[in-house]
């Protein structure tokens, strides 16, 4: 067993990377190159195939975020820990001191819980149209004087069709949100939501979402993805409460170097 650190990946370990990433559900940093006082990148290896890797990514003068995984045939045999041991231990002789970790590791100076959370989302016709009724009620709640209006723009492309729809409330633009829906994907993606700032918390959010979601799922039958992080609870709750369900959560926990003892 070989764990070897170092700045650049050369072609071959990339191109193992490329292929164990169908196996992890997000995207580790292997960048060819990166720029830094430090190794970015730590391997175990076994006759030079990657059985564990850990990447460190530069956010500032005086943080990184890791990423990583274990070949699931090879977990739960101290790979990823000695990888980390060894990814600490480099940045303790560096100025940063702080990080974030994306997986639970265990290790005292990590803290127990996450720092947040970002989720994966996803709303089906089905789930959707089962609420309808609910959803209608609680739009209902919305300020009464003024009248609103959604209006649906489609942008079409040579690969995705973009649908944007817009808020009036009493002929002001009040938020927008957009719908980019490839044809060869099974799933939409909802993404920049936004309501004017001088126009929130009056359920304007709650009134855009259910009428542009409507007005989607009249035209096509497939579902709706989308990525919040749990630090908008807000949306959470607005995501959460229209039906969308939470399918896949990436915990992100931070790491004290101050707190290591160099041994």
């Amino acid at each position: 067993m070989d764990f070897i650190a170092c700045n650049t990946l050369d072609h071959s370990m990339i191109r193992q990377l490329e292929t164990l990433n169908t196996l992890t559900g997000y995207e580790p940093f292997y960048a060819a190159s990166v720029t830094g006082t430090f190794r970015h990148f730590f391997l175990c290896l076994s006759h030079g195939r990657i059985l564990s890797f850990l990447s460190l990514l530069p956010l500032n003068d005086t943080s990184v975020e890791i990423t990583g995984y274990t070949h699931p045939s090879h977990r739960h045999k101290g790979y990823f820990s000695q990888l980390l041991q060894n990814a600490l231990w480099e940045l303790s002789l560096s100025p940063v001191r702080d990080i974030l970790s994306d997986r639970p590791l265990n290790f005292p100076f990590v803290l127990s819980s996450p720092a947040y959370s970002e989720y994966l989302m996803c709303l089906s016709p089905e789930d959707y149209f089962s609420l309808v009724d609910s959803c209608t009620k609680d739009s209902a709640n919305t300020d009464s004087s003024c009248t609103t209006e959604i209006t649906e723009y489609c942008i079409p492309g040579q690969d995705c069709t973009e649908y944007v729809y817009v808020l009036h409330v009493s002929s002001i633009p009040a938020g927008l949100l957009k719908i980019s829906h490839d044809a060869n994907s099974s799933s939409a993606c909802l993404h920049h939501v936004q309501i004017r700032k001088s126009m929130r918390s009056h359920g304007y959010g709650k009134r855009l979402l259910n009428g542009a979601l409507k007005m989607f799922f009249e035209e096509n039958i497939c579902n709706i993805l989308l990525h919040v992080t749990s630090n908008n609870t807000s949306a959470v709750k607005l995501y959460t409460n229209t039906g969308f369900q939470i399918i896949q959560s990436l915990d992100y926990f931070h790491l004290h170097l101050a707190q290591q003892s160099h041994q």
